[in-house]
């Protein structure tokens, strides 16, 4: 994938994955799972406004302006 590429997956896909790799999941009763999240490159900004993160990160497709989570580095 080219540097500022970017993919969307949905929640199924990615809880398939999970299931894939061995990964028990618990899915609670109504939630959508054709929500789809976006798989980018780029940058979270901290407490101080100057970049906390740069790297690989995942955001709500729909409202990205709800946050993203930083992939590298997790765990």
């Amino acid at each position: 994938m080219k540097k500022n590429e970017s993919f969307n997956i949905t929640t199924q896909k990615l809880i398939a994955l999970c299931d894939f790799m061995g990964i028990s999941t618990k899915i609670d009763p109504g939630v959508d799972l054709v929500t789809e999240v976006t798989i980018r490159q780029g940058v979270i900004a901290g407490d101080n406004g100057q970049p906390n993160y740069n790297g690989w990160l995942a955001e709500d497709a729909i409202y990205p302006e709800e946050g993203a989570l930083a992939l590298e580095n997790v765990g």
